[in-house]
């Protein structure tokens, strides 16, 4: 997997901690010439005093919950028929933790990706409970 998660959870990652040394990308943080807030570049390093916030993967984010936060996120689909027997594909993810009380379901999604992200934005609304 290695979708860039979105500039709002890159902003949200960087309030609860995470890493800004260990992407190659990052988000510009603030207009100029050439970019627009929220644009991506390929960097080699995010040292402090550039304007840009670290643009991980996915998948560098759902370790970093694992390690950090003994969170899983776990994407799954969901299949269902309408009247006509057509078969519908949607996505929804799962959130365990040995501090919740029991597993987490996000909404639906179109895509694993948009269900992994969610469940990702979950975990940092709610960092301060976990």
């Amino acid at each position: 997997m290695s979708e860039f998660v979105t500039f709002k959870i890159s902003k949200k990652l960087k309030e609860k901690g995470y890493p800004q040394h260990i992407c190659d990308d990052g988000y510009i943080t603030e207009k100029d010439d050439k970019y627009d807030i929220g644009d991506k570049e390929m960097i080699w390093i995010i040292p402090d005093y550039l304007p840009y916030i670290a643009a991980p993967t996915i998948s560098q984010v759902l370790k970093w919950l694992r390690e950090l936060l003994e969170i899983d996120i776990l994407p799954n689909i969901v299949i269902s028929y309408c009247d006509n027997l057509n078969r519908i594909r949607s996505y929804s993810c799962n959130i365990y933790s040995p501090r919740l009380n029991k597993p987490i379901e996000t909404e639906y999604f179109e895509s694993y990706e948009e269900a992994t992200m969610d469940g990702i934005e979950w975990v940092l609304d709610n960092f301060d409970k976990l």
